[in-house]
């Protein structure tokens, strides 16, 4: 005789999200570490202001997204390193520590 399992959506609902926030936290993380090893230290104040946050937003699931973001009041030029000015060259940290986060997310999420 099958036996049939009681389905509780919300559980199922909650393990997932809490995988889902595990994942994009790993994620996150990751870029931060790449985006901290690829930026220019000649103080590594720029370094150190690479960080990661919960997004104030949640989605209508419930979830946060993760930001992370560089430049603080110790290293307010993290934009102009990044995107370069009309006197220097740009020397990008951040969108190469995306690109290489690509392939972890291809695995978590499926994006492409």
């Amino acid at each position: 005789m099958a036996r049939i399992a009681e389905w509780n959506a919300r559980a199922v609902i909650n393990e997932s999200q809490k995988a889902t926030d595990k994942h994009l936290k790993r994620i996150a993380n990751q870029v931060r570490r790449d985006a901290q090893a690829l930026c220019p230290k000649r103080t590594g104040q720029l370094a150190a202001s690479i960080k990661v946050f919960d997004s104030k937003y949640e989605t209508a699931g419930g979830l946060r997204s993760k930001i992370v973001m560089a430049g603080d009041d110790d290293a307010w030029y993290a934009f102009q390193v990044e995107t370069g000015t009309q006197h220097t060259h740009a020397q990008p940290f951040l969108r190469p520590a995306l690109e290489r986060a690509r392939k972890t997310m291809r695995k978590y999420f499926g994006v492409r």
